[in-house]
């Protein structure tokens, strides 16, 4: 993850005590405690699913997943995007959300998913005209066939949240932008 993420030394990762990541994630900045707290997040994960369910993961499957997610994320809150795209090169632009046009309110959908071992990850956001969001869920997958399949359930399941408005129309929009 160092090749796409800053995060701290690996000296400074020590159990000092019950508030050693504490200190650690007080002594930089905001992104890069993001990136760390990410990080530790997936490991938990993957561990979680090898030891429970028999899962096996690749590294490279996780650095897809986490540059993904928290693309996904920093879009999510309306910051630009992260400076490594999907595929861990350099950003071209600072895409933003856009506004729908009249006053109808905006689902944003995104499916991921890791070719390895066939896990993905789907995110919804629906906001107002402003941008504020209305509702929001994430949910991981257990397998997919491939990233149309997590991009189309991404898709129905924000139909399916929108439809907790029944009197209301929606624009459906893919990727999260």
């Amino acid at each position: 993850m160092r090749d796409f993420w800053e995060l701290p030394p690996e000296e400074e990762l020590v159990y000092s005590g019950p508030d050693w990541l504490l200190l650690v994630l007080d002594r930089y900045d905001d992104l890069m405690g993001a990136n760390l707290l990410l990080l530790i997040w997936r490991c938990w994960n993957v561990r979680n699913g090898v030891l429970m369910a028999g899962e096996s993961v690749s590294v490279g499957g996780s650095v897809n997943f986490l540059l993904r997610y928290s693309d996904t994320l920093l879009q999510t809150r309306q910051q630009v995007t992260s400076p490594v795209s999907r595929h861990g090169r350099k950003s071209r632009t600072g895409r933003r959300w856009c506004r729908p046009v009249n006053t109808t309110p905006k689902i944003n959908v995104d499916g991921a998913f890791v070719a390895e071992t066939g896990a993905a990850a789907l995110v919804v956001v629906i906001r107002d005209t402003g941008g504020l969001p209305l509702l929001m869920a994430c949910r991981t997958l257990a397998h997919c066939h491939d990233a149309t399949e997590s991009e189309a359930l991404a898709c129905l399941e924000g139909i399916r949240m929108g439809a907790v408005w029944p009197d209301r129309e929606f624009v459906l929009e893919t990727d999260c932008a």
